[in-house]
């Protein structure tokens, strides 16, 4: 399978127009990724941004939140990617921008402390700090504590993952839901991903290696924040949605992850997108194509943002359909999940057109916009299977 063309694309202009340091060291790794956040960004937007400080023992966090509207609203505290030592609030903006405005939640983007200087367990005790500050001043910050969700991309993604756990130890807040995108899961480098996309665009084997040793000096430690696949249970855990990208070296760990979560009894769904790479969120420009299902067109094609990656849009969806359905909460709905598409086929060659003057697709990857939302509108139940079933496209 190849990267997609308008991805490839988007790579050859990003080192084209910011060509790679020759010496990618912490600090050029960061740079760059500010770089491209400022080069590449998101188009502007109407959603409200507040700054907030959390003062802790001996270090202060920025959460910034994101509300598209006014009054009491679902919340996703978002943990941004960058191999723990690069991102920022900044670089995830737009995201998580498009995030608040396609679901109708408020989104914290937290800022965490960063290894080298800073390495496990700082992240983690600065990202459940920030979940339980949101829990803790919900009314103040018009949040809905019975719909609280964590979510991250990539390292954000680990972080998460981790908070959950925690949480769940320590009883702490009660989280409804777990968004998980190409998740960092264990340091184990000789899966078939790893092996096969060793070397990619956005992402190497070799990057890994060395972003696991600056975040987690004793890779044979046991704490499951630390790694996730190494507790003891999974049980009793919040629901999950799990986004793995095909052509990534990380994504068997996420699918396995995926298949730890069905074992525990936890209701979550896996989905794979074909023809991208690790590092694929965007919110940008609209490209207009057709939603399908299968082959088949839509019933209810929806608009889709989109620059050659899969967008915030697309995820956002899938949290407004948790957090509403017909006017009613849907947080405490089990099945909801198993409700989901796990997978889909979009090809262009074997799309009849969709009807209508908002069809969307994205030709022959995953458009999860399109997924979520038609399920959201129209529910139609699949058939149940005891594990994430994942299908490439």
């Amino acid at each position: 399978m190849s990267i997609d063309p308008q991805l490839a694309a988007y790579y050859e202009r990003v080192a084209r127009e910011l060509p790679p340091p020759t010496q990618l060291d912490v600090a050029a790794r960061r740079a760059r990724m500010e770089a491209i956040a400022q080069r590449f960004p998101a188009p502007p937007d109407r959603i409200d941004r507040r700054d907030h400080w959390l003062a802790l023992p001996g270090r202060e966090i920025l959460v910034r939140l994101y509300r598209p509207r006014p009054g009491m609203l679902p919340a996703l505290v978002y943990f941004h990617g960058g191999g723990w030592i690069a991102g920022s609030v900044f670089t995830h903006d737009g995201l998580c921008a498009a995030l608040a405005g396609d679901a109708q939640i408020a989104v914290a983007s937290v800022h965490y402390r960063r290894p080298p200087e800073n390495p496990f367990p700082a992240p983690n005790d600065d990202a459940y700090a920030a979940c339980e500050w949101v829990a803790a001043n919900a009314k103040r910050l018009d949040v809905d504590p019975s719909r609280l969700a964590v979510g991250g991309d990539s390292a954000g993604a680990h972080l998460a993952a981790g908070v959950t756990l925690e949480a769940r130890e320590r009883r702490g807040p009660a989280i409804a839901f777990q968004l998980l995108v190409y998740p960092v899961i264990a340091p184990d480098f000789d899966t078939a991903s790893y092996l096969r996309h060793a070397v990619t665009p956005s992402l190497t084997r070799a990057d890994m290696i060395e972003y696991w040793h600056y975040y987690l000096p004793d890779l044979a430690t046991r704490d499951p924040r630390a790694v996730p696949m190494r507790a003891a249970t999974f049980a009793g855990l919040p629901r999950a949605h799990v986004v793995v990208a095909a052509l990534d070296p990380l994504r068997d760990e996420g699918v396995r992850y995926a298949e730890l979560l069905t074992q525990a009894g936890v209701a979550t769904t896996c989905v794979e997108t074909p023809a991208l790479t690790h590092g694929s969120p965007a919110p940008h420009r609209s490209w207009p194509r057709r939603a399908t299902r299968n082959g088949r067109s839509a019933a209810r094609p929806v608009p889709l943002s989109y620059n050659g990656r899969m967008t915030a849009s697309a995820l956002g969806r899938i949290l407004r359909g948790l957090s509403r359905r017909n006017g009613s909460s849907l947080w405490s709905d089990g099945d909801y999940l198993n409700e989901l598409p796990t997978s889909f086929s979009l090809s262009d060659e074997q799309v009849p057109p969709a009807r209508g003057p908002r069809a969307r697709s994205c030709g022959r990857r995953l458009n999860i916009s399109a997924c979520c939302a038609i399920w959201v509108r129209r529910p139609c139940p699949l058939p149940r299977s005891p594990l994430p079933r994942i299908r490439r496209g």
